[in-house]
């Protein structure tokens, strides 16, 4: 008898079997990549809303601060802030400056004297509102004047994965 020689190799079933482990450990490997990516990713569009709401507040408060505080106008309905001229000191803040959420592209206007001074913050404003504190109620004469403003933002980047919700005070005290 003649001895039967075995061909070395692998079965059909041992390629298929390697194929799917080899599969399975590539997607674990990609997953494991793409993480790190992902939270770079979203850190970086967190700290562009901290950074846009940072300044807009840094600004907005140099101007509540400069503007005559007796004749601020805020407006619920249309989320805008107007800080009127000093007549009484020009030279000090002689202009109006007026703060406004524009709905449709999520940017919080400047405007100086009517002229658009560009976007304070860029994108993702979603709310926008002010209001004097405490809230002036001429039915009650036990409230006091108030003695600034209340800022609230909400800003969401474009995914709608963050939401920041920011309220901060600003006193102004100078009538």
């Amino acid at each position: 008898m003649a001895a039967r020689r075995h061909k070395r190799g692998f079965t059909l079933i041992e390629l298929m079997i390697g194929m799917v482990v080899m599969a399975i450990l590539l997607l674990a490997v990609t997953l494991i990549l793409l993480m790190p990516i992902r939270t770079m990713r979203t850190n970086a569009e967190y700290a562009t809303l901290r950074r846009d709401l940072s300044y807009a507040v840094q600004l907005m408060a140099r101007d509540i601060r400069k503007a005559p505080f007796n004749g601020a106008t805020v407006d619920y309905g249309d989320n805008k802030l107007l800080l009127p001229g000093r007549a009484d000191l020009p030279d000090l803040w002689p202009v109006t400056v007026e703060y406004k959420l524009d709905d449709t592209s999520g940017q919080l206007h400047r405007y100086v004297d009517g002229v658009d001074q560009g976007a304070v913050i860029q994108s993702g404003l979603t709310l926008f509102r002010s209001g004097l504190m405490p809230d002036p109620d001429p039915a009650d004469p036990d409230v006091e004047a108030p003695d600034g403003f209340v800022l609230y933002f909400e800003l969401q980047n474009p995914d709608g994965e963050i939401t920041i919700d920011h309220e901060t005070f600003i006193y102004s005290r100078n009538k």
